[in-house]
Parts: structure tokens; C-alpha cells; sequence
């Protein structure tokens, strides 16, 4: 008994009717609904081989059934179509950007807002993470015949800063010197990768390699550093209006789970990849998310990923709709990072 073309529209229509109403769905409402030219009876007999499979369930005796977990991963993965947004609402995304101030921390804000409400859930966006930014410039800047400090400052505006403590004295024009290398390496390049490149590449004639791999050593710390990992939340009542969380205690044990900011950080953090991805219910390792689902892209400066974006919901969540959304507004945001920031 495996997934054929009848039981994957009678899927389907499970879950569009259980997103669309949050009520168990029976056997003759997707007769009368959704046009499947089957009968009742034949209906109840797929649901039945469907509930066998494991994608849905009946949450009690004589209710029709709901997806379950795997039914909405079978329905993401092999069933979900996008939802086309409306001509008003891409232009309420092209407008949100198209006056955007160059301060970071209040376009994130505005990007989780338009997030929340254009989904209807809880956002989440992560600040930029030292290591993916772009490195602006590089400046050591002697303090002393065996100290300096080294700063970096990031396309952000973000400043980084970090007291070297060099292996031997040195004059300060020697430092001046492998600062100007070093930036002429790192400049353009986001951190981690210029890091990378500094110790592959060939020390230029008369730079001493071991200071020079030692500053190399000083630009690695940092950019593993835990600059800027906050997380921006918006909408996060949204949660109230859903049906599955008006049990008061359920939403506080998930409202307590969420104030841990290390939880929120760890479901951004660990998207690094490109495009959209999707957990449902027990996908996220947390037990008081068990009910939810969350979306999580990421957004680009300069062609690398930069940071993260996510949206919480209940798993019985309009998939179609927030992973348009949130595909949308990631690639909004990148070009208007990239845009105010060409010429750093």
C-alpha cells in the first residue's frame, strides 16, 4: 500500500481544509468540497489506508481526521504549491525597504514586523554574526613597543575591537605595516573567508611571519565572537490567536521556552544555508515547540549569508503562504543590505 495519486489529493485536501478551519475533516465534507468525483465511502477507505501510512489521525472517537506530523512534512515536501502574493502586498514589501535608513538594528526590526504581519505569526531575525560580515576595514593601532589593538570595523557600522598582546617588541611602523597588508587582503571580504585567505596566502617580502600569522590569529578570535547575536521578536501574541494555544498553561510553558533567548538563537544559528527550510512539530528538539512549526531563511550581504530569519507557528500553519513570505522578504532585505552598503 504505498502513496498514490488518490490518496495524495485526498491528503491534500485534509490539509487545506484543517489549516483553513482548525476542525477534524470527514469523509463528506471532502466529497462535497473539494470535487475529487469519488465517493463518501471510497473517501473513507483511502483516510483509513492514510492513517495506516501515518499521515493522518483522529484526535478523538467518531471526529474526522487531522494531518499529522508526517502528513504535513509528505504535503511541504511533495504537494505544497506557493501562494502568489497579491499586487498590494509586494508592494508593501518593495515600500518598507525603499526608504530604509542605514542603521541595521532598526531595518531587522522592520523586517520582523513586516514578517509578523504579513504571516500572521511570531517573527524572528537575527542580527549579523561577526564571522559572515563584511569586513569595511582593518586598523592595529600601537599602544605600546608590545601591545596594540586590533579593530575591525564591519559594513554594518559594527566596530569590533580586540587587544593584541604581540610575542616580542617591535617598532610601530612595523605594525603599520602588517595592518596595511592585512587590510588590503581582508577589505570586501566577510570575515571568516578573510581569515581563511590570510593564512593561505604568501607573506609579502620583509613582514615578519610570525607576527603576521599571529594578527591572522587575533582576526580568527573575533570572528568567532558572539558580536550581535540577538534576536529581534515581533508579533509574538500572534501565538494567542491561533485555536491550539488558548489553553493558557500550554502557552505559558511555551512563552517561557521562548524567553530563553539561547532557543531562538540555536533554531537561527543553525540555518546557514540557502533558500527556505521547514521543521515540524518534533523536527525542533524543543518539547514545548512539539504543536509548532517554524520557517527559517536567510539573508545576504554581498553574496553570502549574513543571517537569519524565522517564523513560529502552529504546525497547522499556512506553509504555502509564510515560505512565499518569508522567500520574499529575504531577498528584499539582501538587496537593500547590499544597496546602502555597495560602496563600504
Amino acid at each position: 500500500m504505498g502513496m498514490n495519486e488518490r490518496k495524495q489529493r485526498i491528503l491534500l485536501a485534509i490539509v487545506q481544509d484543517y489549516v483553513a478551519t482548525a476542525e477534524p475533516v470527514g469523509s463528506r465534507t471532502i466529497a462535497r468540497k473539494y470535487g475529487l468525483g469519488i465517493s463518501p465511502a471510497t473517501i473513507r477507505n483511502e483516510v483509513a489506508d492514510l492513517e495506516e501510512l501515518g499521515y493522518v489521525e483522529q484526535p478523538h472517537t467518531s471526529a474526522g481526521r487531522i494531518p499529522s506530523e508526517r502528513g504535513y512534512r509528505y504535503y511541504v515536501d511533495h504537494l505544497m504549491r506557493r501562494e502568489v502574493l497579491s499586487p498590494e502586498e509586494e508592494e508593501v514589501i518593495k515600500s518598507s525597504y525603499a526608504l530604509a535608513g542605514s542603521e541595521i538594528t532598526s531595518l531587522l526590526q522592520q523586517t520582523g514586523r513586516l514578517l509578523a504581519r504579513l504571516t500572521r505569526y511570531t517573527a524572528f531575525v537575527m542580527a549579523p554574526v561577526a564571522g559572515r560580515s563584511v569586513v569595511h576595514y582593518v586598523q592595529v593601532v600601537p599602544m605600546g613597543p608590545a601591545r596594540a589593538v586590533v579593530v575591525v570595523v564591519l559594513v554594518t557600522g559594527k566596530v569590533l575591537h580586540r587587544f593584541w598582546e604581540l610575542p616580542e617588541e617591535v617598532e610601530p611602523v612595523v605594525v603599520e605595516q602588517l595592518a596595511r597588508v592585512v587590510n588590503a587582503r581582508a577589505r570586501g571580504l566577510v570575515l571568516n573567508e578573510a581569515v581563511r585567505r590570510l593564512r593561505e596566502t604568501e607573506i609579502p617580502p620583509g613582514v615578519s611571519k610570525g607576527l603576521f600569522m599571529d594578527l591572522v590569529g587575533v582576526l580568527a578570535d573575533m570572528s568567532t565572537g558572539q558580536y550581535e547575536e540577538r534576536v529581534i521578536t515581533e508579533g509574538l501574541f500572534n501565538i494567542l490567536e491561533q485555536p491550539e494555544f488558548r489553553d493558557v498553561e500550554r502557552v505559558k510553558v511555551l512563552f517561557g521556552t521562548l524567553e530563553k533567548g539561547e532557543v531562538i538563537r540555536d533554531l537561527l544559528a543553525s540555518h546557514q544555508e540557502e533558500g527556505v527550510t521547514v521543521r515540524i512539530g518534533g523536527e525542533i528538539r524543543y518539547p514545548a515547540m512539539r504543536e509548532c512549526s517554524v520557517v527559517v531563511g536567510s539573508y545576504h550581504m554581498k553574496g553570502r549569508v549574513a543571517g537569519s530569519l524565522a517564523v513560529l507557528g502552529p504546525t497547522r500553519m499556512v506553509y504555502a503562504r509564510v515560505v512565499t513570505v518569508m522567500d520574499r522578504v529575504a531577498r528584499q532585505l539582501s538587496a537593500t543590505l547590499d544597496r546602502l552598503y555597495a560602496g563600504r
